[in-house]
């Protein structure tokens, strides 16, 4: 008698061979490539535990399971990664948002909420969308500016944007840094997750990091502090008076940060830790002179 493959006994399956490839959270991941291939949710999986899957099924699986595998990463597999309140779209070659970046646009919505009223907002980096568009959909009366020198990156933030309807209060601009922003505009908060991976560190990440995120997306040269030297160099004359700077910084980053800052006038500097205590997100405010 064949054996009867079920959603329980493929994911019992999945789930061994996904452990023994050193790769964490293996069952979470084989529920989630199989609800993937099979159009459901997890919910689903499990109310349907006793369900045959085809022979159909089971190579589409299979391929996905391959690939993860290999390293790449199951946010490119799926072709989505939850942030905040979105169900992002992802793709090759565009970096997949953190959780601890949640905490960057925490901190610029509790300055958002503080002043009360419109704000404008200009983000330096786009990647997916995941800060523009979360700011945009969190705090309705804001317009957010988002620059990025990647082109893929701005079209798939471009779809984020309409996905969750507010393509009309997002501008995503191509050019580097402030580049592609219109002479003379000024913003109530400045807000980047920049590149601060030191270049020399790079080649020892995790597979999935090091083989498959845009290297533009992790390389901050030397000490990691190149693209914070230039945007705090060059933000002041893009920023009202009493205007924000809000920044995610890599470890052991934040004080450097946070002092360069501060020799360039900023004041009331901040540091905040993230979920496994690390100094991550560096504020400060900007009062001219």
């Amino acid at each position: 008698m064949s054996e009867r493959w079920t959603v329980g006994t493929v994911l019992a399956a999945a789930n061994e061979y996904l452990s023994g490839r050193d790769l964490p959270g293996a069952r979470l991941e084989a529920e989630l490539l199989l609800a993937h291939s099979l159009e459901l949710s997890r919910f689903d999986l499990y109310t349907q535990f006793d369900r045959p899957l085809s022979e159909a099924e089971r190579t589409v699986y299979r391929g996905l399971l391959k690939e993860r595998s290999t390293g790449r990463p199951l946010q490119h597999l799926t072709g989505t990664q939850a942030f905040r309140r979105l169900d992002l779209r992802m793709a090759d070659g565009v970096f997949i948002p953190r959780p601890e970046t949640e905490l960057l646009v925490e901190a610029v919505l509790d300055r958002l909420g503080s002043q009360g009223g419109s704000a404008e907002v200009l983000e330096i980096g786009t990647g997916s969308g995941a800060i523009c568009v979360s700011l945009a959909v969190e705090a309705p009366g804001t317009v957010v500016w988002s620059a990025d020198i990647s082109k893929s990156a701005l079209t798939l933030a471009a779809l984020n944007a309409r996905a969750h309807g507010v393509e009309d209060r997002l501008n995503l601009v191509h050019g580097d840094l402030f580049s592609a922003v219109p002479a003379g505009k000024v913003f109530d908060v400045i807000v980047s997750n920049p590149p601060y991976v030191p270049a020399g560190e790079i080649d020892a990440l995790a597979r999935e990091v090091r083989d498959h995120e845009p290297r533009a997306a992790l390389d901050g040269g030397p000490a990691g502090l190149d693209f914070y030297l230039r945007i705090i160099s060059e933000s002041r004359q893009w920023l009202k008076a009493g205007g924000l700077v809000a920044f995610e910084v890599g470890v052991g980053q934040a004080s450097e940060v946070a002092a360069e800052l501060s020799r360039a006038g900023f004041e009331s500097v901040d540091v905040t830790r993230d979920y496994a205590r690390i100094e991550r997100i560096v504020t400060a405010v900007y009062r001219s002179a």
